[in-house]
């Protein structure tokens, strides 16, 4: 078993907050640079091709480095993975800043490198925060530290991309980087300042660790042999792939079926981000009445009414209400998917198998995308989010079922 020792409720508190703004600078900055770095090269070639081997090249090496970044972070613990992430980018930024000034005819070159860096380091902060908020478990209601953590994380991702579009059009590049590398720098403080708790072991449990073999596939196989998590995993890769559908139809349904410029697509994303954000700002109330399962059940649902609506929307005003249902569908299932994983995974090897998990996750990006690309033009955006969404939802509720009834099932739960 593992045993916590006790933290006064204000300096957990405290302790607390210096982590979750951690973790909010740490998504707005990486934000900030994964939608700026597109629109900086589109600015400097005038190509949509170069803008989109920004992006690809942006997401290529965090894919390859989840599995890794997993094993690194349980090695060296949450809070210096966390550190050491943020303290990487700033070089990265500084370092790049400099050479923008001293070759600056290789401007879209170093601007491509920069964000091949920074993205090798974008799982790390996954990882460390996963890692943390699951031995933060033994202090508080996992349910609720989860609905802090992702409304840290929705906060971000809603401010980020707006902040991009600003920054874009009235910064220079230098003034871009330096606000991301400020953004990365208060981050680092902030996790530098948070009070690590105290673990111990039994060393029972520590031999029962040992034994466990540790490797790139060790996350596969442990996620294999668990039924709750096989189902949850699946769950997260069909959710996750129609949530990619739906993203990547957003722009041509915009822009082309309701006729409206760029700037509504922006508007929607924001929209969808502070409806999901006051959602989760009612979690902490709702988990006292609602059972884990429902969170998933209703969320699920939610998505699905959501997609609906995107598929038969006529105007704008009907496609960010279903929108805006979907993404506070999404934050409920959420409540549900983390912490059902954070309770089943032991803390020990929670960087092995959650990385894993955010490979499966990542890759369904692409493929949902490329889905669109394949079908969009014969049969349009909207019809290939209602047959996905007819299709796929009742699959997910099911895989939810499974997963909560390989849970109580489980040995682990038994004892």
């Amino acid at each position: 078993m593992i045993s916590s020792k006790a933290i006064g409720g204000e300096s957990f508190n405290a302790s607390l907050l210096l982590f979750l703004s951690s973790v909010f600078l740490g998504i707005l900055a990486e934000t900030f640079i994964i939608f700026s770095i597109p629109l900086i090269v589109l600015e400097l070639t005038g190509s949509a091709s170069y803008a989109g081997l920004a992006f690809m090249v942006e997401w290529i090496p965090a894919i390859l480095m989840y599995p890794i970044a997993g094993i690194i972070v349980d090695k060296l613990g949450a809070k210096m993975s966390l550190a050491l992430s943020a303290l990487l980018r700033c070089i990265v930024i500084v370092a790049v800043t400099i050479c923008l000034f001293e070759f600056e005819e290789y401007t879209l070159h170093i601007v491509l490198v920069c964000s091949f860096l920074l993205s090798f380091m974008l799982p790390f902060s996954r990882m460390g925060a996963e890692k943390l908020v699951s031995a933060l478990k033994e202090l508080k209601n996992v349910s609720v530290l989860h609905s802090y953590v992702q409304s840290s994380e929705l906060l971000a991702w809603t401010l980020g991309p707006a902040l991009a579009a600003y920054a874009s059009t009235l910064l220079k590049l230098e003034e871009i980087l330096g606000l991301a590398g400020l953004l990365f720098f208060v981050g680092l403080i902030s996790i530098s300042l948070y009070k690590d708790m105290e673990i111990t072991i039994d060393k029972e449990d520590k031999e029962d660790k040992e034994d466990k073999g540790v490797g790139l596939f060790f996350g596969v196989s442990y996620v294999w042999s668990n039924k709750a998590l096989f189902a949850l995993a699946i769950n997260n890769c069909i959710a996750n792939f129609m949530f990619a559908v739906v993203l990547s139809s957003h722009a041509a349904i915009v822009t082309e079926v309701f006729k409206l410029d760029d700037g509504y697509y922006g508007l929607l994303n924001f929209i969808g981000g502070v409806f999901g954000f006051l959602n989760l700002a009612l979690v902490p109330y709702l988990i006292r009445e609602m059972k884990m399962l429902s969170f998933s059940i209703t969320g699920l649902g939610m998505i699905g009414i959501g997609f609906l609506i995107l598929s038969i929307a006529e105007g704008y005003m009907l496609y960010v209400v279903g929108f805006s249902m979907s993404i506070i569908g999404i934050t409920l299932y959420n409540i549900f998917n983390r912490t059902l994983r954070t309770t089943i995974i032991e803390q020990e090897v929670v960087g092995q198998v959650m990385g894993f998990f955010y490979l499966l996750n990542i890759i369904m990006l692409p493929i949902g995308g490329g889905a669109v690309y394949l079908f969009a033009d014969t049969f349009g955006n909207q019809p290939i989010i209602m047959v996905v969404t007819l299709i796929l939802t009742p699959v997910c509720i099911f895989l939810s079922l499974k997963a909560n009834q390989g849970f109580w099932n489980s040995e682990a739960v038994k004892q």
